[in-house]
């Protein structure tokens, strides 16, 4: 990518004027990381919201994962028209996917601060503000050496920005309590583009090829580690349509319901995949793990292969159950 220019608000000009980001300038910057992939329909409107936040103290890092529409274009048009807020990263070799395009970014980052934004949403015009407010909070009480990652609530629309829920937690039935690494290695109530982490949880990550998500990885890591906060505000306008519509499903609904009796394979191929990055984080992370860290995840991995019993005595010890009751009868039946 070159040598980051990096350019500041200056609120007495209503400007962005160049600073060298060394030092405290540094650690106060916020890197924004977005990944692309033919989002030509939405990401203006995501980049304006970006534009509009009230925190000015921040740098967007996009790269694109090779779409064919005119993704690239925006960035580029962008970058022109928006100096020093828009570094785009060189085409390289497509990741496939949002995981390894958000790891891609997260290599490039130098800030104090990182969040992960979504090429399809908008932002709440406070949220980095809010966002870094209760980071530096929790820094100041955990101290600023202690990995921390801050996530929030969305408010969940439909693909024309019409409200379909006002709190994702509410309609997945989500607790923000289960942050401890035996709640996470089960089940992952983080959603990236609400996130923020600190640089001491940047300079943990070490990559899993098995990482389901890049926040659910982060998440096992902050929780492993240090400490997951949460904030119970909307900070993002999440729009659910064709791509993204499995991860805003309504588990109060019927419907819902009777998908997941009719789909049991699903539901173990899940389970199995959380067993596998519980593996993977074992093995990446088992020289910085605890013995009782480690014999909890061993635990969980070999839920798999216990009987009924058996399965149910290890979750209610190590309380690996998911929230809802739903959930937790499919860890037993098919787990």
């Amino acid at each position: 990518m070159g040598k980051r220019r990096f350019f500041c608000y200056n609120s007495r000009y209503n400007c962005y004027t160049e600073q060298n980001c060394n030092g405290w300038d540094c650690l106060v910057m916020t890197d924004i990381l977005l990944a692309t992939y033919n989002g030509g329909a939405f990401l203006q409107e995501q980049l304006d919201s970006l534009y509009a936040q009230t925190d000015k103290e921040f740098h967007i890092i996009a790269r694109d994962d090779g779409s064919t529409d005119d993704t690239k274009e925006i960035l580029l048009r962008n970058k022109e028209d928006h100096p020093g807020m828009l570094s785009i990263l060189p085409d390289g070799e497509s990741t496939g996917n949002a995981r390894d395009n958000f790891f891609c970014l997260l290599d490039e980052s130098t800030a104090g601060y990182v969040m992960f934004c979504d090429q399809d949403d908008r932002w709440a015009d406070t949220k980095i503000e809010r966002t870094k407010s209760l980071m530096l909070e929790s820094e100041r009480k955990f101290g600023a050496d202690t990995p921390l990652l801050v996530h929030t609530d969305l408010i969940v629309t439909d693909n024309a920005m019409d409200l379909i829920d006002m709190s994702l937690f509410h309609m997945q039935r989500l607790e923000s309590s289960f942050n401890t690494l035996n709640r996470m290695v089960a089940q992952n109530n983080i959603t990236g583009c609400t996130v923020m982490i600190n640089r001491k949880l940047k300079e943990m990550v070490r990559r899993g090829d098995n990482a389901l998500m890049h926040d659910w990885w982060l998440g096992l890591i902050a929780a492993a580690f240090g400490h997951i906060v949460f904030l119970p505000e909307s900070t993002v306008f999440y729009r659910q349509h064709d791509e993204n519509e499995v991860g805003a499903k309504d588990v109060r609904s019927g419907e819902y319901f009777r998908s997941k009796l009719a789909d049991r394979e699903g539901i173990k191929k899940l389970l199995a995949d959380t067993y596998v990055q519980a593996h993977e984080f074992l093995t990446v992370y088992g020289d910085l793990l605890s013995e009782g860290q480690q014999a909890m995840l061993k635990e969980y991995i070999n839920l798999h292969y216990y009987n009924f019993g058996k399965r149910f005595s290890t979750m209610m010890k190590y309380k690996f159950f998911k929230s809802g009751l739903l959930r937790k009868l499919g860890q037993l039946v098919f787990g």
